[in-house]
Formats: structure tokens, C-alpha cells, sequence
């Protein structure tokens, strides 16, 4: 069942990429967050899309702080409910994301957390999420967006290594 899902959801995001071109493309910046728990990262698959693998975020509400909407997103992707202070900036200035024929900006963030949290995922977007240690994330398929800002990061001197 959860095969089909997917499949219905790749399909309905390749059948729909012109308009999510007009939309993201044109849109605000959008957020990631690379949650920790020691050396495990928090990954995701959503129902639509590439089939990667991804960072819990997602795009800005109007006159929306990029830290209240990663922190948003996180609440309603996965239960993690947050005070927006305690997400750290990792990238100064938005990364640009292709995706195919789309194009977007994107912040990212970190969360260090002490104890992995009891995940409450969101049905109709997120098919599932897996703690991976950070070290075989290269090994991954992630989708362009978790790929483009490790690539970043890890050309930068960030909190994830």
C-alpha cells in the first residue's frame, strides 16, 4: 500500500511540475532543518516528489521569519514543537536548490536535541522517517534540496561535522 502511495505521489508531482515551477519558483525562501540526536540525523520521505530522502521544512507563509517557519514545519511535519530560538542558523544566505526545471532558495538550520522524540508524522505528506547517523548520509538517495545544502555545508566550516 505504502509502494502505491508513493507511486501516486511521484506521478501527481511530475503531472503537476509546471505549476509547482510557477509557484516555488516565484516563491519565498524555503527551510530545511537537519534535526540531531547525538550522531543520527532525522531523514524523511515524502508521499510526492523526487523519492529522496529530505530535511524536514518547507516553504514561508507571508511576512513569515525563516526560523518561525522551520519551526512551523517542523511541528507539523513531524510533533516537534519548538521555541524558534533554539534552531542555529547554518547558512548565512540562501542556497540555491535546483530541482529539475525548478529553482529555489533555501535556508537551513540545525537542532541538536538530547533525546530522539516520539515522531507524530504528517499523513498526507511525509511516508516516512528514519534516524540515519550522519556519517551515511553520503550514501543516501537523498532528493536535491537535503543534497545541495550537505554539499554547502560541507563546504563550509558548519555544526555538522
Amino acid at each position: 500500500m505504502k509502494r502505491l502511495g508513493l507511486l501516486v505521489g511521484r506521478t501527481a508531482y511530475y503531472v503537476t511540475l509546471p505549476l509547482v515551477k510557477r509557484v516555488i519558483g516565484q516563491g519565498p525562501v524555503r527551510t530545511r532543518v537537519f534535526v540531531t540526536v547525538g550522531d543520527d540525523i532525522l531523514i524523511l520521505k515524502n508521499w510526492f516528489g523526487s523519492g529522496g530522502w529530505s530535511l524536514p521544512g518547507g516553504g514561508l507563509h507571508a511576512n513569515e521569519a525563516p526560523e518561525a517557519g522551520a519551526a512551523r514545519e517542523l511541528a507539523e511535519e513531524v510533533g516537534i514543537r519548538l521555541a524558534r530560538e533554539r534552531l542555529i542558523p547554518l547558512t548565512p544566505q540562501p542556497v540555491v536548490v535546483s530541482q529539475g526545471s525548478v529553482s529555489f532558495k533555501c535556508l537551513a538550520f540545525h537542532l541538536d536535541l538530547k533525546t530522539k522524540p516520539k515522531l507524530q508524522l504528517q499523513w498526507y505528506e511525509i511516508a516516512e522517517a528514519r534516524w540515519v547517523p550522519k556519517d551515511q548520509l553520503p550514501a543516501m538517495e537523498l532528493g536535491p534540496s537535503a543534497q545541495t545544502l550537505l554539499e554547502a555545508l560541507e563546504r563550509s566550516d558548519s555544526l555538522l561535522h
